[in-house]
């Protein structure tokens, strides 16, 4: 459509009389992804490059996975392409791009929660395993359901 996820939710939220509340910055955003360093953005753009001709078949697969509410499809098609990468890559992607994001937009969350009835959107990495999104607030005693 040439609109971003975020906005559009932005949007549909105020057409709707909601209030819509980011749990991170823009700034937060980039700042994990600046925070890599030039080694990592290196590996990335080489394996995006090896890996062109297989980028629609791993779109798909990814659509795939995520219409069909399939967490661990996508937990594993994101495994597979961070293990292409040199381990530290995947170790900073995994920890700081994922986990420690998913903790603190958790706890972010929690007073919007509290207020009763909320609708979060996330990226599709952000949502499963152990110490993803859904886990997490589940863990703080939320109710979670996912709504694709």
């Amino acid at each position: 459509t040439g609109r971003f996820m975020d906005l559009l939710l932005a949007r549909t939220a105020a057409e709707y009389g909601a209030i819509s509340v980011a749990l991170e910055t823009l700034d937060e955003q980039l700042a994990f992804f600046t925070g890599l360093g030039e080694n990592a953005h290196l590996a990335l753009l080489r394996q995006a490059v090896e890996d062109r001709e297989y980028a629609r078949d791993e779109f798909e697969a990814l659509l795939r996975a995520y219409l069909e509410s399939d967490l661990d499809a996508l937990q594993a098609q994101a495994q597979r392409q961070l293990s292409q990468l040199p381990e530290s890559v995947q170790r900073e992607f995994r920890v700081h791009g994922i986990e420690r994001r998913n903790m603190e937009m958790a706890r972010r969350a929690q007073p919007l929660l509290d207020r009763g009835a909320s609708l979060i959107a996330v990226g599709a990495l952000h949502l499963g395993g152990p110490k993803g999104m859904v886990a997490l607030l589940r863990a703080r005693g939320n109710r979670v359901d996912a709504i694709y």
